[in-house]
């Protein structure tokens, strides 16, 4: 394609200029992407995970542009300068029919979609974006294809465009008309933004919302504007980088991790600041990154009796009623009878329902963080994968064969990542924090992944002392069903003690301790509690816990790649795990993973687009279902209290579809008049 590679025979100058012309160049498209994010995270408040898909929803707009320009006028085959020419006409065409698309759907995303939470808290948030970033892969996959498409397939004469001698060397003639199409763009958007109307309205309300709403600004059709705006630069940028890369499912990741680093450097909210930031990581990743890439008695069980009732202690402050007792003697047998009921239907899998316990482990302890602190981490994979990798390491290269010896490594292992990670994150708080967690679990996936003479990189390891021997479980060697049954109820029994030892955390001092500093820091700090001692040491144990589940998930699997286990996407499975099941409550998580993993492997069988499904649900459950699955059946539920509505008045079906239709007419209403006062002007 378009791309310069630095040949490691060149002179140091011309590497030199070369590096900072490609630095340049991938700095002021990353500007693009990383301004509409930082005017969205700034003024709204929301971490909007969607914005690299709608980088991926322009690229792919301006190559069917590309098409059909060249179907109505094929380019000459080599002419120089008009070659040129005509094709920096196609990619401005281009890259304006992407934006034109993307600033209706930006509206539309902002208005239907975020508006309905913006008073909710920011783990909602990245619930909803994350869901729609897993249904715009399956639509890309449905208009587009499976496979990825360049600019080559239907512009052939693509490599016929000249180059330019530019300091003694030779350079991609359009990569510096990108160069100074950014340049010209960064122009536009401070004008826009210091000396247009419209750009005072939105510093303003950015400055302060509440004056900009007393003197008449409609706040909220400012937000519209700024989300249509981000996404009309995401996906002005995707047309205009199309030419140097190919479109591919899943290639908004890469420009969506890079631009939270260049908010982390410029600072939120800041056009200055994301401009300098942007060209620092363009300048660093071209000149750091190698050249060729390489692939009591009350503290014990007994009966107790309050109000003439009996009551069963299982230890201090955990006493159940006897519906308690009841419910709970079900699950534990259906989970020791599950093996024998998966045999009913092909369709039933344990190691499925196995992986979503594994999965459902760590999400229990990531709740921890999320639930009493308020802190949100997007990292959490790093410790789950830390924990499998750890005993693949140990059983491929050392020759570990004891499963338990694999299972300490494991966690020890991922505890100290977590302590190093906590140290490091814990210095900021909300939106930042979720930033960095999000980095480092990104930065150790790349480590991992690009190692391939001690991790295989993609290909990843086997988690087995020999080439046809599996981990030893209780010191003896077992045949393939019998060990995976063993291992499941193994994992029953640590399951067990977690969710004990999780529950004796939440209800202890430290528990309540936690509570006080997710609802007040500056309070909590004030009646003298070590809050970020605390806090540190909660995160250090939801890092166990994903030590845990990730050691365990690695004997299970026997063979892991870092797809699989410590990519952003597998973070934000266990986020969502937590918040499909109810992060508010013990077991929510653990139900969470496993429907999450079941849900997963369901849509592989019915549909090729199960990313969508499963966004689809997700999107369903924070708008229908927002306390999760567990939150919603306890007594106090809105679900709880439809239910009982619709067993007094069935009629009440009627009201509920009214309200939904009325509901949907009233958000499209809104996005069709935010959308118009866009192109016309604030009022």
């Amino acid at each position: 394609m378009l791309e310069t590679v630095v040949p490691l025979q060149s002179g140091f100058l011309e590497a030199a200029i070369l590096r900072t012309l490609n630095g340049l160049q991938a700095g002021f498209v990353l500007f693009l992407i990383a301004s509409g994010m930082t005017i969205i995270l700034g003024i709204l408040e929301v971490l909007n995970l969607t914005h690299g898909e709608l980088f991926a929803l322009g690229a792919y707009v301006s190559f069917s542009v590309y098409g059909f320009m060249v179907g109505v006028f094929a380019p000459p085959a080599d002419a120089g300068l008009v070659t040129l020419a005509l094709f920096v006409g196609y990619v401005v065409l281009g890259a304006l029919v992407s934006a034109a698309v993307l600033l209706p759907v930006g509206v539309l995303l902002e208005t239907v979609f975020i508006r309905p939470i913006y008073d909710r808290d920011e783990v909602y948030q990245l619930v909803v974006t994350f869901a729609l970033l897993l249904v715009f892969v399956d639509i890309f996959q449905f208009v587009w294809g499976p496979s990825p498409v360049r600019v080559a397939d239907v512009y052939t004469s693509i490599n016929a465009i000249p180059t330019t001698e530019l300091f003694g060397v030779t350079y991609p003639t359009y990569n510096l008309f990108v160069i100074l199409l950014g340049t010209a763009v960064l122009l536009g958007l401070f004008y826009f933004f210091e000396r247009t109307r419209t750009g005072r309205i939105v510093r303003a309300t950015a400055i302060d919302r509440e004056m900009a709403t007393a003197i008449g600004v409609s706040t909220d059709r400012v937000f519209t504007l700024v989300f249509a705006l981000g996404a009309f630069f995401a996906g002005f940028a995707g047309a205009i980088e199309l030419p140097r890369t190919t479109a591919t499912l899943g290639m908004g990741i890469n420009p969506l991790v890079l631009s939270f680093v260049v908010i982390v450097i410029g600072g939120v909210g800041s056009l200055r600041g994301a401009f300098v930031g942007a060209l620092v990581v363009g300048l660093v990743s071209r000149w750091l990154v190698p050249i060729y890439p390489v692939s009591r008695r009350e503290a014990f069980p007994g009966i107790e009796t309050e109000d003439g009732k009996r009551h069963l202690r299982l230890t201090r402050g955990l006493v159940l009623t006897g519906r308690q007792v009841v419910l709970g003697l079900v699950a534990a047998l259906v989970l020791l009878a599950l093996p024998d009921l998966m045999r009913v239907s092909d369709s039933l899998q344990l190691s499925v329902f196995h992986q979503g316990l594994l999965f459902g482990i760590a999400a229990v302890g990531l709740n921890l963080l999320v639930r009493h602190t308020g802190l949100v981490s997007f990292g959490h994979a790093a410790f789950f994968g830390t924990g499998a990798y750890t005993a693949a390491v140990l059983a491929s290269k050392a020759g570990v064969n004891s499963f338990f010896v694999l299972l300490l490594a494991g966690v020890v292992v991922a505890t100290v990542m977590a302590a190093v990670i906590g140290a490091l994150s814990l210095r900021h708080t909300g939106l930042y924090f979720s930033l960095l967690t999000l980095a480092f679990g990104m930065l150790l996936y790349s480590l991992v992944k690009g190692n391939e003479a001690f991790f295989n990189g993609t290909d990843g390891l086997p988690v087995r002392p020999d080439p046809a021997g599996r981990p030893l479980l209780l010191g003896q060697a077992f045949p393939p069903e019998v060990y995976n049954l063993l291992l499941y109820y193994l994992t029953l029994a640590i399951l067990a003690v977690l969710l004990l030892v999780m529950w004796r955390i939440v209800h202890s001092p430290f528990g309540n301790a936690l509570d006080a500093i997710g609802q007040n820091r500056t309070r909590a700090r004030f009646i003298g509690l070590p809050v970020e001692r605390y806090v540190w040491l909660a995160f250090v144990i939801s890092g166990l816990y994903g030590g845990v589940g990730g050691a365990v998930y690695a004997t299970l699997q026997l063979q892991i790649d870092p797809d699989g286990t410590l990519f952003v996407l597998r973070s934000g499975d266990i986020l969502f795990m937590a918040i499909l099941g109810g992060y508010r409550t013990l077991v929510g998580p653990l139900v969470g993973g496993i429907v999450l993993v079941f849900l997963q492997d369901v849509g592989q069988d019915v549909t090729v687009y199960f990313e969508a499904l499963t966004g689809v649900v997700l999107l369903a459950l924070v708008y229908g279902f927002p306390r999760g699955i567990v939150g919603s059946l306890q007594r106090d539920s809105r679900f709880r209290a439809g239910l009982r509505d619709l067993r007094e008045d069935p009629s009440v079906v009627s009201t509920w579809l009214a309200r939904l239709r009325k509901s949907v007419a009233d958000a499209t209403r809104r996005a069709a008049e935010n959308l118009r006062i866009i192109l016309t002007g604030i009022q």
